[in-house]
């Protein structure tokens, strides 16, 4: 096996030209939900490193997408299991709501 380090780039992002993306509330909550720590260890087998920008800002430790940080993951890092609770919570923040059947229905 070979590893060596290249340049190509894997960028997610959004088209923040219609809704809900348009929204930049709706987008930081949908930003939480990317476990950045599993893509990196399981999806790049630890051949990565997470940035916050196509411009290359790096993720270190303390920094804002740190699951301890109230900004960070909404679950529990490196495990890319999503919170539930706090996924709803950052939806509702985002002027979202919930039906009886706990399903995400519409903006208030």
């Amino acid at each position: 096996m070979r590893v060596e380090r290249t340049n190509a780039h894997y960028h997610v992002g959004f088209n923040n030209r219609n809704a809900p993306l348009s929204n930049p509330r709706f987008r930081a909550a949908v930003a939480r939900l990317v476990d950045r720590e599993y893509l990196r260890t399981e999806i790049f087998e630890g051949f990565a490193t997470p940035s916050l920008s196509p411009l290359g800002l790096r993720t270190t430790a303390g920094d804002e997408w740190q699951s301890n940080h109230p900004n960070g993951f909404a679950g529990r890092s490196g495990t890319g299991t999503v919170d539930e609770t706090t996924a709803h919570e950052l939806f509702r923040k985002a002027g979202y709501m919930y039906n009886e059947n706990d399903e995400l229905v519409a903006r208030q």
